[in-house]
């Protein structure tokens, strides 16, 4: 059973840019359903106001692994065992 629940149209996905800078998405409709995400088709306004096209991936993954590097990585900090977050 899927219990998924795809974002509606105009909702608005605001991101933080390493500039500091927002830049605001906005889904328009779902393209398709795969196994662990919905993708969208949506846009963005750029510096002069054009609209862009863009593709929006939401993912649901079923299990979230660390990369062992990342584990060590972790451990050398003193956090402790590294675990497999779901």
């Amino acid at each position: 059973m899927d219990s998924r629940t795809p974002l509606k149209n105009g909702y608005e996905l605001v991101f933080s840019g390493a500039d500091g800078g927002k830049r605001k998405f906005f889904v328009e409709d779902v393209l398709g359903y795969g196994a662990s995400c919905i993708v969208y088709g949506g846009y963005y306004r750029n510096n002069h106001g054009r609209r862009k096209s863009v593709r929006i991936k939401e993912c649901y993954p079923h299990k979230v692994f660390f990369a062992s590097t990342f584990c060590r990585k972790l451990q050398n900090k003193n956090v402790g065992r590294c675990k497999t977050v779901l």
